[in-house]
């Protein structure tokens, strides 16, 4: 007899519960528990309201719903496992904890005997929190491996926001968009990408906001939005310039926020270099600038940003002569009057025929974003272009102009970083334990040396330097030297018209490279052959842009060792040699990891025991550096040698990692982030373990100091965040060279491109001379890979991959619905099916990311098709704020409108659909 549905929805426990990091959204959930399976969850509904404003809950989507599903789902990995046949022949045994174990330490121990430190690499993936990502770097630091940066391996930095305010990580709260009067969604379909949040678009709309979606095709959330832009793919820049030359000929700007704000009204040399103090005293300074003052040029106020609400004697359409230091003389003129003449090819008429957008639209686009507080709802598609960082430039010059940032409703819609001081902590201590109060003075020291230095540097721009200066000690470095050293990708990034360079892209690299410019961050560099590669909670044979066509064929045969991390198998683990189960959230303990849009932080408690023998990813961590110092003794080898000439000895590797025995587990990993964020001062000091698990989530009393310095704001509890309002309202320099919005890059390289001012520039046609471009993006059933392969979401799906094609590009081709397609060009192939849809632009190929690789016929995705190209400006350095640190500038690849073909082929046979690369 069948059970009731009172007897299927009945329970003995609650525990908090939440998901992976992948989402880019904290959302507390409750997982109801009977015995030791996961019955059901729902979120929690519980945060709290801010006064006249929407509150967040209830925080969800579909694929948190069944998240606990794939606790017994069936690609769940039980056991440790050991390759036995080819790599990719699917053949495994199952083996005990110590042999996995003593396999890893064992190869890691050979890998610096014969290769050194750099020989071992961590593939940073996302599918965790803030306890897994506590230990990973804590075994990372502690054998000096190389960890590549898990948000630039998936193209998610975006370049124009670096390039314009310094850094990446300036986006206001997700609830201040109901604040916003216009809402312009580029780049992104927060329909399905942004489900917990996306119902303040909605809100924004009832309060009387208009929202515009500029997108080429009519994706999901057109329907929501208020009308649609089809502009043609990657002509996004040209757009947003045309705007911008309607905004100053029809006088709409806000200049006085234009002049105190950017770099609009800054002086350049008749050579297209800054008017700087050295250029007027030889033993002056190179990063202090003019603007023209009542006719005559006057120092830029370094230390302090103008008030934009008041009037300003600047000139901002201005030239003038001076006399340089040599005696020389040579006309200034500003980077406005610059920009002026730059616009005249950004006529409505030439705009209009770019980009496909009809002139009275263009003209409607900006009156309507000069009309109010403006939101740029910027997802990550525009950092996949390979000229995203042109669009991006060009987006952030019609905030720029109208006065958009600083103030409720207005800014940008990305990254909201809210870290609490324990994390930042972590980063400093490097290991566990330790003095949380000395590490803490030692950060305010080290931030107030730089400004008793400088007495003008605020503190975005020394909190930006000293996060610069201190990645190129760390053990995270950007992914593309790795890729261009190692994985086969230097011959395409080098192809002769793929790509925009003026150069070769080799010449660029050997350049930054002998310039300094990644000092420290090359690594593996090419004298050192990678020996291991432990990968959690990723994939790097699917996020890396045409990674699986590549790598298979380069490192994968100089690796000695890749193990796999994950609580399920994916494409990358089928190519690997050991495999390390581990636990699901609702079988470990964890915190998730902040992110963006909003600021709370959400708890997951031990709710089951893990099934087979899964571990949790700390725990994982814990044991692997247990077994190096083990097998080290065993071997009788004491130490070896690290990347910057020093020893570790290996029997020092294990006891540091617990701090001496007093961190054995997660919990007490949670329990230190606690108690050095209490030292730290900025979460409730009456947080505990215990409270937690009673509240299930918190939200910080403030941001660290650093990161405050970096969004250009305090988060205070019960009110929306705004980014950039201490720009606005105190005057706080941006981390930027100039201490503006900065849109005038005068590197020379910049210079070299054409590429100073904001301009467009049609994609390159990498891929091949063929008709098609492909665009994409993460489909509504999945966060990366992860819920691919969930029986539950894939009844809400046709349940395999497929393309969207407009319907008269299907029709030329002799393609109806459903049939199976096979898109090429001059790299590769994949085969899949079809959906026809009118919403499709034509020209246009849509292929959503994300589905697990073997779901494809010979486990053949994308990558067997992306070219997977870095922009040559992105390995550009030695200028300001062009440097590394996590989440900030660095070279990533694109994945979108390269170009492809395609054509019907016969149904592909069961047997045929199964078969996987060989």
């Amino acid at each position: 007899m069948s059970a009731s549905a009172e007897e299927l929805w009945s329970w003995e426990r609650v525990y908090w519960h939440t998901h992976c990091s992948n989402c880019l959204a904290n959302c507390p959930s409750h997982l109801y528990v009977k015995g030791n399976d996961a019955i059901f969850q729902e979120p929690s509904g519980d945060l709290p309201e801010i006064e006249g404003v929407p509150d967040m809950n209830p925080l969800g989507c579909n694929k948190g719903a069944v998240w606990h599903t794939q606790i017994t789902g069936g690609d769940r990995v039980l056991y440790p496992m050991k390759r036995v046949g080819e790599r990719g022949s699917g053949q495994w045994e199952r083996i005990s904890w110590d042999e996995a174990l003593n396999a890893v330490a064992d190869a890691i121990i050979d890998a610096h005997e014969e290769e050194g430190a750099h020989s071992v690499m961590i593939d940073e993936g996302n599918e965790c929190g803030t306890v897994t990502m506590a230990g990973r770097s804590r075994l990372t630091s502690a054998i000096n491996a190389v960890a590549l940066d898990g948000t630039g391996s998936v193209s998610d930095v975006h370049q124009g926001h670096c390039l314009t305010f310094g850094n990446a990580t300036g986006g206001s709260g997700a609830d201040d968009t109901f604040h916003s009067d216009v809402i312009l969604v580029w780049n992104a379909n927060p329909a399905y990408t942004r489900i917990p949040y996306y119902h303040y678009l909605a809100e924004a709309r009832y309060r009387g906001a208009t929202v515009v979606m500029i997108a080429p095709d009519y994706n999901p959330s057109t329907m929501h939005c208020d009308f649609h832009v089809p502009v043609t793919p990657g002509t996004d820049a040209a757009l947003g310039l045309a705007m911008c030359k309607v905004i100053i000929d029809e006088d709409l700007g806000d200049w006085n926020f234009a002049k105190s704000q950017t770099d609009l009204a800054l002086l350049v040399k008749a050579d297209g270099k800054f008017l700087r103090n050295s250029d007027l005293d030889p033993s002056g300074r190179t990063d202090r600038f003019y603007v023209i003052e009542d006719g005559q040029i006057a120092p830029a106020n370094a230390g302090k940003l103008d008030d934009p609400s008041a009037e300003s004697a600047v000139e901002l359409d201005a030239s003038v002569e001076v006399e340089l230091a040599d005696g020389s003389s040579t006309e200034v003129r500003t980077v406005f009057s610059i920009l002026k003449e730059r616009l005249e090819d950004y006529t409505l008429e030439r705009a209009a025929e770019v980009c496909g957008v009809h002139q009275s639209i263009i003209e409607k686009l900006a009156r309507l974003v000069a009309s109010g507080s403006t939101r740029l709802y910027n997802g990550l598609g525009s950092c996949k272009h390979y000229h995203g960082d042109l669009m991006e430039r060009a987006m952030n010059l019609v905030l720029g102009l109208t006065g958009n940032w600083g103030k409720p409703g207005a800014g940008l819609d990305t990254y909201t970083i809210g870290l609490i001081d324990g994390e930042i902590l972590g980063m400093l201590k490097g290991q566990a334990g330790g003095s949380a109060e000395m590490a803490f003075q030692g950060l305010n020291a080290m931030l107030d040396a730089m400004k008793a230095a400088d007495p003008e540097m605020s503190d975005s721009q020394a909190a930006g330097t000293m996060m610069r200066r201190s990645a190129t000690f760390g053990t995270t470095t950007p992914a593309a030297f790795f890729l261009y050293y190692h994985c086969g990708f230097d011959e395409i990034w080098d192809r002769e018209g793929w790509g925009d360079n003026p150069r070769p892209m080799s010449e660029y690299i050997n350049e930054a490279m002998t310039r300094g410019w990644w000092g420290g961050l090359a690594k593996p560099g090419p004298e050192t052959e990678p020996k291991v590669l432990i990968q959690q909670g990723t994939n790097t044979l699917r996020r890396t842009r045409g990674g699986q066509r590549e790598m298979l064929e380069t490192v994968w045969k100089k690796l000695d060792m890749i193990v796999l991390i994950d609580f399920r198998m994916n494409t990358a683990g089928m190519f690997g040699d050991i495999i390390l189960p581990a636990a699901v959230e609702g079988e470990r303990i964890e915190l998730h990891a902040p992110n963006s849009h909003a600021f709370e932080r959400t708890f997951s408690d031990r709710a089951l025991e893990p099934l087979g023998e899964a571990r949790s990813d700390w725990q994982i961590f814990h044991d692997i550096t247990e077994a190096i110092s083990r097998r080290a003794a065993e071997r009788g080898i004491e130490s070896f040698s690290d990347s910057r000439g020093g020893q570790i000895k290996y029997a020092e590797i294990f006891p540091s990692f617990t701090a001496n025995g007093a961190v054995t587990n997660e919990e007490d990993a949670l329990a230190e982030l606690i108690a050095d964020s209490h030292a730290g001062g900025n979460i409730d000091p009456d947080l505990s373990m215990e409270r937690l698990r009673e509240i299930g989530w918190f939200q910080p009393l403030r941001l660290p100091r650093a990161i405050a310095a970096a969004t250009g704001g305090q988060y205070e509890p019960g009110k929306p965040f705004v980014a950039y309002r201490d720009q606005v309202e105190k005057g706080t320099p941006f981390a930027t060279l100039t201490g503006r919005a900065q849109f005038y890059i005068d590197h020379a390289w910049f210079l070299e491109a054409g590429e100073e001012l904001p301009v467009h520039k049609a994609p390159p046609r990498a891929g091949g001379d063929h008709p098609f471009v492909i665009t994409g993006g993460h489909p509504r059933w999945s966060i990366h890979a992860i819920n691919t392969t969930n029986r539950i979401i894939l009844e809400t799906t046709r349940g395999y991959p497929t393309v969207l094609l407009a319907p008269v590009d299907a029709t030329a081709k002799g393609v109806e619905e459903n049939d199976w397609v096979r898109i090429f060009n001059d790299l590769g192939s994949l085969s899949v099916r079809t959906k026809i849809s009118p919403s499709v632009s034509p020209g246009q190929v849509v292929l959503y990311a994300s589905w697990e690789q073997y779901l494809y016929p010979e486990w053949k995705d994308a990558t067997a098709i992306e070219p997977g190209l870095v922009k040559w400006l992105h390995f550009a350095g030695g200028y300001g704020h062009l440097g590394y640190a996590s989440l900030q500038w660095q070279p990533t690849q694109s994945d979108r409108l390269f170009r492809v073909d395609f054509e019907r082929i016969d149904p592909l046979g069961a047997d045929e659909r199964a078969t996987g690369a060989k």
